[in-house]
């Protein structure tokens, strides 16, 4: 991607960290993801 200079980028965290995809069942709390 081309992003022009000045602009700002604001990643969508909740959405990347809610993706059942890659963290299975998303809502639960699991402290031992973040070892």
């Amino acid at each position: 991607y081309l992003i022009p200079k000045g602009w700002k980028v604001l990643p969508l965290f909740r959405n990347i960290h809610h993706n059942p995809e890659i963290f299975p069942d998303p809502e639960k709390f699991d402290p031992s993801r973040f070892e």
